[in-house]
């Protein structure tokens, strides 16, 4: 197995019904399904023109970066916006108008593609720190961990910002939804010193490898639960997680 290690300095997650840590602590230890409601971010700290110009991805990456940064008492830190569907909303909408022949909006298509919100991000925090927007299928949440301890040995960065958001696919799609998770996201500050080290290791799966609950609900629980280990599977990889 491939192995590497970094520390949690703090984390925060949004989802609708879970809008708090207790809320999260509350759910990992009930083993209970995701709550299914339609609430949304606040974002009270933005203006009503920009807030109703982001999608519910983008409210919820933003919530939770703006969350975690409060935590850590910086204003700037190198970010990875990690989505293995990015604003597919946005882009169906875009496609129809394609096909109906009709013209396509330049500010629609900006905020479509996949690093928009990390251009949200950079412009609402006025950080210009370096960004990341990365998709790796089932196996994004964890790439955008690699991605993270990665940046961590550049000669200066001592923690990056990791925010994962899980949307679901719109409807016209929902024929290839193989991940039936309501929508989340969650934001992780890692560093390499820390009192909460946590060794990631990784391996190809095997043939008939059977899928498991999202990576990244399945690490949340690790983590709130205090689990000394764990291991997840997705078609692709087998990823092993131990809180050292």
């Amino acid at each position: 197995m491939q192995q590497l290690t970094f520390s949690i300095e703090n984390w925060c997650a949004w989802a609708p019904g879970l809008n708090s840590q207790a809320a999260w602590q509350e759910w990992a230890e009930s083993k209970a399904d995701m709550p299914a409601t339609e609430e949304q971010p606040a974002l009270a700290w933005l203006p009503a023109r920009q807030r109703r110009r982001l999608s519910l991805q983008a409210k919820m990456a933003l919530t939770v970066a703006q969350q975690c940064l409060e935590k850590t008492e910086t204003d700037s830190v190198r970010t990875i916006f990690a989505s293995r569907h990015g604003e597919a909303q946005r882009m169906q909408h875009m496609l129809q108008q394609l096909a109906l022949d009709e013209p396509l909006s330049p500010t629609e298509f900006g905020l479509s593609v996949h690093n928009s919100t990390a251009g949200w991000y950079g412009v609402l925090f006025k950080d210009n720190a370096a960004t990341t927007a990365i998709a790796a299928g089932k196996d994004t949440f964890p790439s955008g961990l690699i991605e993270a301890v990665s940046q961590l040995s550049i000669v200066g960065v001592d923690r990056v910002l990791l925010i994962f958001t899980h949307m679901p696919l719109p409807d016209f799609y929902q024929a290839f939804q193989d991940e039936p998770t309501p929508c989340f996201s969650v934001g992780i500050m890692l560093s390499l010193q820390g009192d909460k080290p946590v060794r990631l290791s990784y391996k190809k799966a095997a043939a008939d490898q059977v899928q498991q609950m999202s990576p990244a609900l399945s690490f949340m629980r690790f983590l709130l639960l205090g689990q000394q280990r764990i291991q997840v599977s997705t078609d692709r990889m087998v990823w092993q997680y131990e809180q050292l």
